[in-house]
């Protein structure tokens, strides 16, 4: 069978797995979930991107010996989850991965298992998906703790796997600290995560 190098190639009712999207030879960072194909929804607008920076910039200080820094989908360090290992049908692109070291096994810039958190943030278009869709699909699979933050509102939405399901861990909305249900000590200011706009008009 010949590559596949376009996403046009590709049959929207087909059936594929992280085997067929590691031979994929395209760089769309498209989706798959039970083994349907889901484009990434959404536009990456200034305020996602800036968002995701300051986000990462807070993550990076938590960075110790036993949890990995987080990778970002938005940068260089774009990558792939295949969730359920490597014979998964489900394939996700989140905005940010953090796991606890060491790393699951990986092909390229894809990794197979499940991650400790995720975090998805919100673009016009992909509110469906990420809390609905990915919220059902993060919580069958044993993710432990899902935030979704929405830079329109200025919004941050935690969750923590309990028995199963998720919990609603907090909603915040202004300033202070939000913290990590699943790591100790790490927290995120949300003054820091969406600082006020220098240029605005009074």
């Amino acid at each position: 069978m010949p590559p596949i190098r376009s996403l046009s190639e590709l049959d929207p009712d087909g059936f594929y797995t992280y085997a067929d999207y590691c031979a994929w030879q395209f760089e769309g960072w498209e989706e798959i979930i039970d083994g349907r194909l889901t484009p990434r929804r959404g536009y990456w607008g200034t305020a996602h991107a800036r968002t995701a920076g300051n986000l990462l910039r807070q993550l990076w200080h938590h960075a110790d010996e036993d949890v990995l820094a987080p990778h970002d989908a938005d940068g260089l360090h774009m990558i792939a989850v295949a969730l359920g290992g490597p014979l998964s049908a489900t394939v996700v692109v989140p905005d940010y991965v953090i796991w606890r070291k060491p790393l699951p096994p990986s092909a390229h810039d894809y990794f197979e298992g499940v991650p400790l958190w995720l975090i998805e943030i919100t673009k016009p278009g992909s509110e469906h998906l990420d809390w609905v869709v990915k919220h059902r699909l993060y919580e069958r699979s044993g993710v432990e703790e899902y935030w979704i933050i929405s830079p329109e509102s200025k919004t941050v939405t935690t969750y923590h796997l309990s028995n199963g399901r998720y919990e609603l861990t907090g909603e915040w909305w202004e300033a202070g600290q939000i913290p990590s249900s699943s790591l100790p000590g790490v927290v995120v200011e949300w003054e820091a995560l969406f600082p006020a706009d220098k240029y605005a008009t009074p």
